[in-house]
């Protein structure tokens, strides 16, 4: 039963550590969309496509390490981009949404600000590792309590239970 009752807690706790994190990763990608609409707003003419798309990178957008990002018109047309994968993350609808791109799974954010639509994603396997180590870390504190309290639990019965076995001891040496 105490087994159980640890092992129930602990998956509560996972559960809710999984699901805390996924959101602030979500977090993550609507805070790195409006700092790159803020990025616009600061542009002393508005963003137009100049013979095609216009690549730029993570460095210049200020995007995070395995972040994408495209900045696309109403219209569809690329403005810029930190990811070449031909226009796969534009969507019509804002919000989040899981979507395949060049054959990973993605999870994006796209956030409409003004007469511009911005996207930024990550990939699912990066967010699903960096959750694996963060469970790692976490569960390994509550392996250690849980086979500590067993062992303290044993000791803890052993001690209670000795006046017994004196009894039953001194009983056995009895005729």
């Amino acid at each position: 039963a105490f087994v159980i009752i640890w092992a129930l807690a602990a998956a509560w706790m996972l559960r809710d550590l999984r699901q805390q994190m996924m959101f602030s990763l979500d977090q993550r990608l609507v805070a790195s969309a409006r700092m790159v609409a803020g990025l616009i707003d600061q542009l002393p003419q508005p963003l137009t496509a100049k013979g095609g798309e216009a690549h730029f990178s993570a460095d210049q957008f200020s995007v995070p390490d395995g972040m994408a990002c495209q900045v696309s018109s109403l219209r569809g047309e690329i403005l810029a981009s930190n990811h070449k994968h031909d226009g796969a993350m534009d969507d019509e609808r804002s919000g989040f949404r899981d979507q395949t791109i060049d054959d990973a799974l993605w999870r994006t954010f796209t956030y409409k600000h003004g007469d511009v639509r911005i996207t930024t994603a990550d990939r699912h396997m990066e967010r699903e590792a960096l959750n694996q180590s963060i469970l790692l870390a976490a569960s390994a504190p509550v392996l250690m309590a849980l086979l500590g309290s067993l062992g303290l639990l044993w000791i803890g019965l052993g001690k209670g239970l000795e006046p017994l076995n004196r009894m039953r001891d001194a009983l056995r040496r009895r005729r």
